[in-house]
């Protein structure tokens, strides 16, 4: 259907009253290896390889592997832009709401990320305070090679990069931060500051290189103090 110029914002309209559900329903009935049921929006020169967005599902046999979303019953939204510029995919709210990821259903326990109005993300968790709030554990890992966490204080003594552990409670915490220059240790809420391993401690000091961290042994070590492993736990 081409509506030529027209003045009008809906090109297709449909109204019902029910309660329950109404939609626009687009279902390919083919079971073939490529099927798929699609809803496309192209621009003034987009064609079948750029300038559209396509919202679709996979096909109940779907066997492509081709492209990344290639399994059976697969949901997909994309955006091809030009070939040389791309196009972004926005997804947000126009006004002060959440965007929320669910996973295993659509029930609220069934909410695993949100980004609220203000920009913090919560993993976990629905009422995200930080911009990275994450409620469970976190692994950094990074396959055949170290993994790094890296927390910038651009070299600002005023606003020190810092790990803060801390107690709830507010019986005590721990800190570990570093200006560009020192790196300082701290206990905090009255509490001691304990190091201790069950394998020895070794402090290592006068450091003359500025490469990364390396153990060695022996006389190498500028400054070496060594507490000796307890005979019981």
């Amino acid at each position: 259907m081409d509506a030529g110029t027209t003045t009008s914002y809906n090109l297709i309209k449909g109204t019902g009253s029910i309660n329950n559900y109404l939609q626009l329903n687009i279902s390919n009935k083919s079971n073939g290896t490529n099927a798929s049921s699609d809803i496309v929006a192209t621009n003034d020169i987009g064609d079948e390889n750029y300038g559209y967005i396509d919202m679709g599902i996979n096909s109940s046999t779907y066997n492509n592997a081709t492209y990344s979303i290639g399994g059976i019953n697969d949901s997909y939204i994309l955006c091809y832009g030009s070939a040389t510029t791309g196009g972004n995919l926005d997804i947000g709210t126009g006004s002060s709401a959440s965007i929320k990821f669910n996973t295993n259903g659509s029930l609220a326990a069934n909410e695993r990320m949100r980004i609220d109005a203000t920009g913090n993300v919560g993993i976990g968790i629905t009422n995200p305070a930080y911009l990275l709030d994450v409620a469970g554990n976190m692994n950094i890992n990074t396959p055949s090679a170290s993994s790094t966490m890296t927390i910038d204080a651009k070299n600002s003594t005023a606003n020190p990069a810092k790990i803060i552990f801390k107690n709830s409670s507010g019986t005590g915490d721990f800190k570990i931060g570093a200006d560009g220059g020192d790196i300082v240790w701290q206990g905090g809420g009255g509490r001691n500051l304990q190091m201790g391993s069950w394998h020895g401690i070794d402090l290592v000091g006068g450091r003359t290189v500025s490469s990364d961290l390396a153990f060695t042994t022996g006389p190498t070590r500028p400054i070496t103090h060594e507490y000796s492993t307890p005979t019981t736990p």
